[in-house]
């Protein structure tokens, strides 16, 4: 069954699957249609990717291990929007783990779902032992 969603959270028991974070999903392709009409310079998209929808998820990360298919899915909706301002899917030019190092060694900088994850969650198991935490 799908879990509810309590403060933009599923809440379920057993293992995440990818249905329960549709919300999320839907939530950055709706935000991202409303700008894909703007005419918006390249900077500018760069700019929207990293500030505004790459911050949506970051609560829901921090907190659940995200399905790679959900995260891929978000990292493909950030890539198409960034290499077309239609959201379609067209040819990217740059890989994208090229894109998301940092200017310093070639990239974007965009972060990368995967490793905002990762790390988000290491965060959560550091000050869960730390005795400092419920």
């Amino acid at each position: 069954s799908i879990p509810i969603n309590y403060l933009g959270i599923p809440l379920f028991k057993g293992r995440a699957q990818a249905l329960y974070f549709e919300d999320l999903v839907e939530r950055i392709t709706s935000r991202i249609k409303k700008w894909k009409c703007k005419l918006l310079s390249f900077g500018g998209k760069l700019t929207f990717i990293k500030s505004v929808i790459s911050s949506m998820p970051i609560h829901i990360l921090s907190l659940f291990k995200v399905p790679k298919m959900v995260s891929n899915r978000i990292q493909k909706l950030f890539a198409n929007f960034l290499w077309n301002s239609q959201g379609n899917s067209r040819l990217h030019w740059i890989v994208w783990h090229q894109i998301c190092h940092p200017f310093a060694e070639g990239g974007l900088g965009i972060r990368n779902m995967n490793t905002v994850m990762q790390s988000l969650q290491s965060k959560f198991a550091w000050r869960f032992t730390q005795g400092d935490s419920l």
